[in-house]
């Protein structure tokens, strides 16, 4: 562990009342996310009727993933209240950790995706595959460990910008390739995911005829939170890759981007709650 930096910039882009508005919004969002987050989390896992379908299993771990993101959210919420880093390694450890905890949450998505695929496909109980399905999910998580293991070493890794607020690559010799790397393997995920749902729509559309199709709302209730989760997290790499082509050259756009990130972990949540009052 280093000691606690503080960091003086010359030319700030934001006010010191700016940068506590910007502290508060970072955290009080991140806590209300994880607080939220963590009980839904908590209800898949010791509520035995969804605890043994696949669908939820799969959801269960993609709100891990999420809540392990509002971790170094609030983390960086403090940080940008105090304009402290307390520690070097910490820094790199959360962010590297919410990096990599997004691109496995990538991944699980589409297995997500086919899961309700087949659902929609057979109409079939979703507690089958099990085994195969949990074999995609370890592999998902294997592949944002990777990225977490990476960002470890002394070649690269996530940190936190506290002149601008927000997380960034550093400066390491790995940093460029591995950035391409994040990209060019979640960006397909997200087009296999988007024909996946395609195919969805189409079975759906295909049934409209069939009263049989219409049986089990809950199916239903399910596949358009994953879809809104699917699209949220589309536009937010769009936004965050492409901003320049379409929004403000401004400090304020990154901090926008950034909190529509740290709110991201809520959409599942609420929308869950929301449609199974």
């Amino acid at each position: 562990m280093s000691s606690a930096v503080d960091f003086v910039a010359v030319d700030k882009p934001f006010t010191d009342r700016e940068r506590i508005g910007i502290g508060l919004v970072y955290l009080i969002t991140a806590l209300f996310t994880l607080i939220l987050h963590s009980m839904v989390v908590i209800m898949f896992m010791f509520h035995k009727d969804l605890r043994c379908q696949n669908v939820y299993r799969i959801m269960l771990i993609i709100g891990i993933c999420e809540c392990l993101q509002e971790v170094s959210h609030v983390y960086s919420g403090i940080v940008v209240l105090t304009q402290t880093k307390y520690s070097l390694f910490l820094d790199g450890f959360l962010g590297g950790l919410a990096n990599s905890a997004w691109i496995a949450m990538i991944a699980l998505s589409l297995v997500l995706a086919v899961e309700r695929l087949f659902i929609f496909r057979k109409l079939s109980p979703s507690r089958n595959y099990s085994g195969i399905y949990f074999f995609f999910c370890i592999i998902c998580l294997i592949y944002g460990s990777t990225f977490f293991a990476v960002y470890l070493t002394t070649y690269t890794g996530i940190e936190f910008d506290i002149l601008h607020c927000y997380w960034s690559y550093n400066d390491g010799p790995w940093s460029d390739i591995v950035s391409l790397t994040e990209y060019y393997t979640t960006v397909p995920l997200l087009i296999l995911t988007f024909l996946v749902y395609i195919a969805i729509f189409v079975i759906i559309i295909a049934m409209k005829k069939n009263t049989s199709a219409n049986r089990n709302k809950a199916e239903y209730r399910l596949l358009i939170t994953s879809f809104f989760n699917f699209i949220y997290a589309t536009a937010l790499i769009c936004c965050w890759h492409y901003y320049a082509l379409f929004l403000p050259d401004s400090p304020w756009t990154s901090i926008v981007i950034n909190v529509g990130w740290i709110a991201f972990g809520a959409l599942n949540p609420v929308m869950y709650l929301t449609m199974n009052r």
